[in-house]
């Protein structure tokens, strides 16, 4: 890519060439923006506010472009003259031009022009100060998430006004065409090279008791409670996209804020509810705006419902007396339908005869969602399969179908807003199908014994889901060979043993169809894999014998690590006729907690488990002493000592449904399995503050923890620190004991920024590893250094142990290092150092022989520590040698 500087060159030589003068633009705001065309080809547009109210004012036909692919520095023409927005003070300009890119990749998009406007309170002599705006293009290779994205459209101007005394609020009213998340911070405003601009202050750092500035991270508006001194303020906001959790794109606004001396308050919105709106069906949100001051208000309403090319939202404004009210109508089609919420922005105003008029500003979200899939039906056909059908989703835009199923019945009810089939109703997902024409879906798994339910969903591309079917219910005859136990009786390696059961198809025609000999395969599966034979039993020619007969041992497994699944084939004559339903073995999964252990189980059986049973397994005798019987699938022991061992067993009691002829318990056990209890959760992070001043050298560092559980076993704090405020922080110290609170940095420290981490208690693990942990790192505190550095104007280089030697005052302090030249009266230096303590003791730097009395003349470079680095202070004055011996040589 172009270097940023190399484009300031370029950018100036273009300027001289248009306009033949390099008068300052007076730049109050602006932005870049940008949307796709096709292919690799963007339409790039850039967004200024310009100050008209200077006599100086240069005006920009083009601005400079660096596209961030390395091609060469550009520019783009503005569409007209302009926008007058605030007579003879601001007017706002739009640059349009499209730009190829070479493929995939990640392009910052950069324009600089100078300067800014004058006067600007936290940016110090602003209207030499370049202005400069950047944004992130990110081209994506993988199609998975989309490979192009449009960035946000910024609705609301960026430039505002406030009234001293009173609240501001301000939010960009950020449009995402692409539905992406977004996230919003609050950035210093940059100059050349899009580097922040030296000395920025945020308004609220402007004066210390100048309010306090704040961006809501998710919704983007800024306050500012509240702005006390008159005058301009500038902010930058970068908005950051997201799509999955991957980062696509930013937008940095850099806007201006006027503060007028005024006598109002803003209008307040009352609170606004988030709307959920079935395709098709009309939603509505009443808004009502108060003003303290009794004003009429304006009320506007933004946001994508509005910007559609079709289908938009509706706003009416009903009154604009205090309470000023307005409603909001949309009936939103399929188009709609999408993952992400739409964002509507409200926007209120109140009109006054005061310098300028104040707003509030608040949004609420609408989920658009697709209908359910109607009637859905089953049919049970020869051999025991399902067939499932439906109707087709109204929305032709979905992309296909979720299949869910369930053993029993489930009395789930969707709430109003809610899409798709959350895991707690206790369906698993089956089949997941592509294509929205596919109607059907044919279950040759179904489960024998028990009442089987399915439901659907439809889908949509960007992962949105139509609110879920209702439920449908079916039972099969028994024609299939159904599994009634899979137990684990044996956990080892290459010794564990599972004990499978099952119940022999009576439902058959014995007499004619199935006439036998009958026997049964067993298949089973360890792994996503398909099934193995590993056993066939021998033939009989009865085909209900009793329940204890079909049994079969499965040994020499590894039932430590793994999960069997098994299926029981029937064969009628050696003839495959039907296989059972799968069912698996419990499978126990241990997570060691700090003193406690986390137990989680699963399985996929046939029938319908109604409790489980925890046992600890006692380590002397290998007992089992029942800890707790629940219905649900985890179970966190509490309570335990960590590096101990502790080992488990689950027992599963469930039934097949009433009616089915299997009525007997059904009992399983899991492997036994085995952890140890380990704090791997760090304490919460402290919250960290100062006292004592520079100058009396007594800065004490001071933290905080709180009393949440998360802090129950801190011992040790670490010190981090960093020299300036522009590198990373490296552990300083580690301070034991949890009540040490404070920490004094020496004075070489003194000058820095410190955070401070929680640390917990020390385990030694049997394997003789060590376990601790740290919290994330505090709030930074940042101690600005008082450089202290005086020089005595006459010395007496006598020998009598008075005045001998040229030093500085004590104490100096903060003082890196100096560049100290010592002039005679024609100008030769006698003296030079770079020691900050000097010791001259008035020799020639050539002879080494003493000089002679009289006026010298010093300069001095003196490199003082601060937070922003050695900072160079220049001090030049004169010095008297007085020798009282009386004997003086050149």
């Amino acid at each position: 890519m172009i270097g940023r500087y190399s484009l300031i060159f370029s950018v100036l030589g273009f300027f001289l060439m248009m306009s033949g003068s390099l008068l300052a633009t007076h730049n109050r705001a602006g932005q870049i923006t940008y949307v796709h065309v096709e292919g690799f080809t963007y339409e790039v547009t850039i967004l200024t506010c310009t100050d008209i109210s200077s006599p100086n004012n240069a005006d920009r036909p083009y601005m400079p472009i660096d596209w961030g692919d390395g091609s060469p520095s550009d520019s783009i023409q503005r569409i007209g003259n302009g926008t007058i927005i605030t007579p003879f003070v601001v007017k706002e300009n739009r640059y349009v031009k499209q730009h190829t890119y070479p493929g995939p990749g990640t392009y910052s998009l950069y324009s600089e022009d100078p300067n800014r406007n004058g006067g600007i309170n936290n940016i110090p002599n602003s209207i030499d100060v370049i202005f400069s705006i950047t944004s992130v293009l990110v081209i994506s290779a993988d199609t998975e998430f989309g490979v192009f994205n449009n960035s946000v459209q910024l609705l609301n101007a960026p430039k505002d006004d406030a009234c001293s005394n009173a609240l501001w609020l301000h939010n960009p009213v950020a449009v995402d065409p692409d539905g992406d998340s977004l996230a919003y911070e609050l950035i210093p405003c940059t100059g050349a090279g899009g580097i922040p601009i030296m000395d920025y202050e945020f308004p609220d750092e402007y004066q210390s008791n100048n309010g306090v500035m704040t961006i809501d991270p998710f919704t983007g508006t800024v306050s500012w409670d509240v702005p006390l001194f008159f005058g301009e303020y500038n902010i930058a906001i970068r908005i950051n996209e997201y799509r999955q959790g991957i980062f696509v794109g930013s937008v940095v606004r850099d806007m201006q804020i006027t503060v007028f001396g005024c006598n109002n308050q803003p209008p307040q919105i009352q609170n606004l509810s988030d709307l959920c709106i079935v395709v098709g069906n009309l939603g509505s949100q009443q808004i009502v705006v108060q003003d303290p001051d009794g004003d009429n208000m304006d009320l506007q309403m933004f946001g994508e419902p509005f910007e559609l090319d079709v289908n938009w939202a509706d706003f009416n404004q009903t009154s604009s007396f205090n309470p000023a009210q307005g409603t909001f109508l949309w009936i939103p089609s399929c188009d709609e339908v999408r993952l992400a919420p739409y964002i509507a922005f409200v926007k209120a105003t109140d009109v006054t005869n005061e310098p300028t008029d104040l707003s509030d500003i608040d949004q609420f979200n609408v989920q658009v969602i697709a209908p359910r899939v109607e009637n859905l039906s089953t049919t049970i056909l020869e051999g025991g399969d399902i067939l499932v059908e439906w109707d087709s989703e109204e929305c032709e835009s979905s992309s296909g179908y979720k299949i869910y199923r369930r053993i029993g019945s489930s009395t789930f009810n969707p709430g109003p807003c809610q899409t798709g089939l959350p895991a707690s109703a206790g369906y698993d997902l089956i089949e997941t199908i592509q294509g929205i024409n596919i109607l059907s879906y044919l279950d040759t798994d179904v489960p024998y014994g028990s009442l089987v339910c399915y439901r659907v969903v439809a889908c949509f591309p960007d992962g949105a889901e139509s609110i879920v079917s209702a439920e449908v219910c079916d039972e099969i005859d028994r024609v299939k060979p159904a599994i009634t136990q899979t137990t684990v009786d044996v956990t080892g390696s290459f010794t564990g043993e599972v004990t499978l059961r099952w119940v022999a198809p009576l439902e058959l025609d014995t007499l004619i169809a199935f006439t036998g000999p009958y026997s049964y395969r067993i298949l089973r599966s360890s792994g996503p894999g398909g099934f193995t034979e590993v056993f066939t039993t021998p033939e009989t020619t009865v085909l209900n014998v009793p329940l204890d007969n079909l049994v079969y041992l499965d040994t020499e497994l590894d039932t430590e690590a793994l999960q069997y699944r098994y299926r029981v084939e029937f064969l009628n004559n050696e003839e495959a006729i039907s296989y059972s339903t799968l069912a698996s073995t419990i499978r126990l999964s241990l997570t060691p907690l700090d003193n406690r252990i986390l137990l989680e189980w699963e399985e996929t059986v046939p029938w319908l488990n109604t409790e489980y049973e925890v046992y600890e397994v006692d380590a002397m005798t290998g007992s089992l002493d029942l800890l707790t019987v629940t219905d649900e699938s985890f179970f966190e022991h509490q309570g335990l000592t960590n590096g101990t061992e502790n080992c488990y067993v689950i027992k599963s009691l469930g039934m097949f449904s009433e009616g089915s002829g299997i009525d007997q318990m059904i009992e399983n056990f899991s492997q036994q399995s085995c952890s140890r209890p380990l704090d791997e959760e760090a304490p919460c992070a402290p919250s960290l503050s100062f006292a004592g001043t520079c100058e009396d050298e007594t800065y004490q560092l001071i933290w905080e923890v709180s009393d949440e559980p998360c802090n129950e076993d801190i011992t040790a704090y670490g010190i981090y620190y960093a020299p300036i405020d522009t590198v990373n922080f490296n552990l300083l110290t580690v301070i034991e004991g949890r009540d040490n609170l404070t920490y004094f940095p020496d004075q070489e420290m003194a000058v820095g920024c410190f955070k401070v981490t929680a640390l917990d208690s020390l385990l030694i693990l049997p394997d003789g590893t060590q376990s601790q942990n740290e919290s994330e790192q505090s709030n930074a505190i940042c101690l600005e250094s008082c450089p202290v550095y005086e020089l005595p104007n006459v010395i007496s280089p006598n020998g009598d142990g008075f005045n001998d030697i040229f030093r500085p005052f004590d104490p100096y302090r903060y003082v890196e290092n100096i560049d100290l030249n010592i002039y005679n009266r024609w100008g030769l230096i006698v003296f030079q150092t770079t020691n900050p303590a000097i010791l001259w003791d008035g020799s020639n730097k050539d002879s080494g022989e003493q000089v002679s009395d009289g006026v010298y003349f010093f300069t001095v470079d003196i490199f003082e520590r601060t937070l922003k680095g050695l900072v160079k202070r220049s001090l030049a004055g004169d010095l008297t040698i007085i020798d009282n011996r009386g004997t003086n040589t050149k």
